[in-house]
């Protein structure tokens, strides 16, 4: 399946080709024979949204009849270490602070999050996870790990192993921007 060509204002056409080893069912990228500088980038992102919204998708599915969606699993995941104000989580998770507020008013508000004082800055509340969160995250960890380990066998070992690196690169470039 071929993406629109490159339109007039010179923006990068895209291809994706299906099955790129035999027998996988995977795609791969390919870009225009003429890419600029930046265009390898483009397509990093436009492949992590991508994929992002894939694990969005299939988290709430995994966390749904627990009345919860991945989002809001995530910000639970955040307090797994302890207590933490809405700025760490919202850190933690790469999220905007009001994001991160707002759902952990509604992870209060279901009894999975407590909110208290925070000793060291009375504007910062912190967060901690009640037991009911606790056992909501206990009910969490099986699935997430069989899921993990049916995805996981459907990769490459080296191609994981250098796109994780290459995230990490990614991610240490942009804090430092």
């Amino acid at each position: 399946m071929d993406a629109d060509p490159r339109p007039a204002d010179g923006v990068t056409a895209w291809s994706m080709d299906a099955d790129p080893r035999p027998g996988d069912g995977g795609t791969a990228w390919s870009m225009d024979a003429d890419p600029r500088p930046g265009d390898a980038v483009t397509r990093l992102v436009d492949a992590v949204v991508a994929v992002s919204g894939g694990f969005t998708a299939q988290g709430d599915a995994l966390v749904a009849d627990l009345g919860l969606t991945a989002a809001r699993w995530l910000l639970l995941g955040a307090l797994q270490d302890g207590p933490a104000t809405i700025a760490a989580v919202a850190r933690r998770r790469g999220l905007r602070r009001q994001s991160a507020r707002e759902g952990m008013e509604r992870l209060e508000r279901a009894g999975l999050v407590a909110r208290s004082p925070n000793p060291a800055d009375a504007r910062a509340p912190l967060f901690t996870l009640t037991g009911a969160g606790r056992a909501a995250l206990a009910e969490i960890e099986p699935r997430r790990a069989a899921w993990a380990r049916d995805l996981e066998r459907t990769l490459d070992p080296a191609a994981l192993a250098t796109t994780l690196t290459l995230l990490a690169e990614v991610r240490a470039s942009l804090g430092s921007r």
